[in-house]
């Protein structure tokens, strides 16, 4: 979908009005991405590791 194209994105929200297979199946998805990758956990994580990478530890 083009950026910024409100008659684009009407169009795919129309779309998924009528496919509530498609809307279960999107939403599943979205759940589990969620949930593994953009979690407060998944996210502390890396950010954690990210500091370690950038701050000199002593002894370092």
């Amino acid at each position: 979908m083009p950026a910024n194209d409100e008659l684009a994105f009407a169009q795919a929200i129309s779309d998924l009005l009528d496919e509530p297979a498609r809307r279960t199946t999107m939403g599943l998805l979205g759940r589990a991405r969620l949930e593994k990758q953009l979690s407060w956990e998944f996210s502390r994580q890396e950010l954690v590791e990210f500091y370690h990478r950038m701050i000199p530890t002593a002894g370092s």
